[in-house]
């Protein structure tokens, strides 16, 4: 199902809401027969003839075909069709919904340990289960919803001077979200501000070695850098408090110096990337077809923002985004840990968008749509 953009930016991200929010009564209903990539729209309706909605006729109040329309993000629910998803979830889903139910008490029980009062996104994807919040574009409390506002911004046909102001405020949002100050628990949780981590010791642990067994061999310092040898860094170096498009930077920089891969917020992290690299992307788009001059993108910052993109949404190898993203071949002796690690990532983000429904191919066309009406507006 292709997806038609236009100036108004918030029809983007409302193909996914809405999706979102009708697998929610639909996985109400249907429960283990629920498959939240189909629509399902007849299973649903006969589920939903036999409960207390339908009135004593048998007439129900939308019929299958409004149902896929609402599903499939063609046609915005009216508000009695939302009221009526609000009602499914609250009277059916206390056998069903576990998964939303499971994430939404871990990520209560994280904020209430973390007491931080800054902090208003949840720590996981998927904890609003209000299917009206979603359709109204207020499930303000949900990464994933954060990830459709990034999304929106990334391809948001019109001036420059808009794009670029709906770029800098979703990234601001993520900047501060991992801002180093007392009131954020991350780089603690996360271990950013310790400097003893595997990677790094045992990149110190080969270099003394190399320089002491050259030193023997040769009778001096050899002065050629150990080219199987990149060295991690602590995340937090690459945090800039006056630059919210550093953020990017700062979040690729995590796999590098710590193992995140079984971290309890790793779906954090990643969807957090994936929403800064949209919308840094978005930025230098909205400076490039203003022709305007006053944003300079590093070529470190291309490299992040070309292979994330590789990464997450594009067909590249895990191999070439190694190498291209982080000049790692296959002679680095992290290549094994590293290739582990972004796979996991990409595999991972691609399950966390299929839990609701979402594929990767659903993004990559609406990228290419996008692409292709910017070129005609140039």
């Amino acid at each position: 199902m292709s997806l038609k953009l236009n100036k108004n930016k918030e029809n983007l991200g409302a193909k996914f809401r809405y999706r979102i929010a009708f697998n929610l009564a639909k996985e109400c209903l249907l429960g283990k027969e629920h498959v939240p990539s189909e629509p399902q729209e007849n299973l649903f309706f006969n589920k939903f003839k036999g409960t207390e909605f339908a009135d004593t006729a048998g007439n129900i109040k939308f019929d299958a075909r409004t149902f896929k329309s609402g599903w499939s993000g063609a046609r915005k629910p009216q508000t009695e069709k939302q009221s009526l998803l609000d009602e499914i979830v609250n009277t059916f889903s206390g056998n069903n919904l576990k998964e939303w139910k499971l994430r939404s008490d871990k990520n209560v029980a994280l904020k209430n340990a973390t007491e931080t009062s800054i902090f208003t996104v949840g720590y996981y994807p998927g904890v609003d289960i209000q299917p009206s919040n979603w359709i109204k574009k207020e499930a303000h409390n949900d990464l994933l919803h954060e990830h459709f506002c990034a999304l929106e911004a990334r391809c948001l046909i019109g001036t420059s001077i808009d794009k670029i102001e709906a770029c800098n405020q979703e990234l601001k949002k993520i900047h501060q979200r991992w801002a180093p100050n007392e009131e954020n628990f991350f780089f603690e949780y996360f271990d950013l501000y310790g400097s003893d981590n595997e990677y790094i010791d045992l990149v110190e642990s080969i270099q003394t070695r190399e320089v002491i067994k050259k030193i023997e061999e040769e009778g001096g310092l050899a002065t050629a850098i150990i080219d199987k040898v990149i060295e991690p860094k602590r995340a937090i170096d690459a945090y800039d408090f006056f630059s919210p498009a550093s953020v990017c930077q700062f979040l690729s920089a995590m796999p590098l110096s710590n193992n995140i891969t079984e971290h309890p917020l790793l779906d954090f992290w990643i969807v957090e990337l994936a929403s800064s690299v949209l919308v840094v992307q978005g930025l230098a788009d909205g400076f490039y077809w203003g022709n305007l001059d006053t944003y300079q993108t590093p070529k470190e910052m291309e490299d992040v923002l070309s292979t994330g993109f590789e990464l997450l949404w594009g067909y590249s190898s895990i191999d070439i985004c190694l190498k291209k993203y982080l000049k790692i071949s296959k002679t680095n002796i992290f290549y094994d840990e590293y290739h582990k690690a972004f796979s996991l990532f990409r595999d991972r983000y691609a399950e966390i968008l299929n839990e609701f429904g979402i594929s990767v191919k659903e993004l990559q066309d609406v990228f290419n749509e996008y692409a292709a009406q910017e070129l005609q507006l140039s």
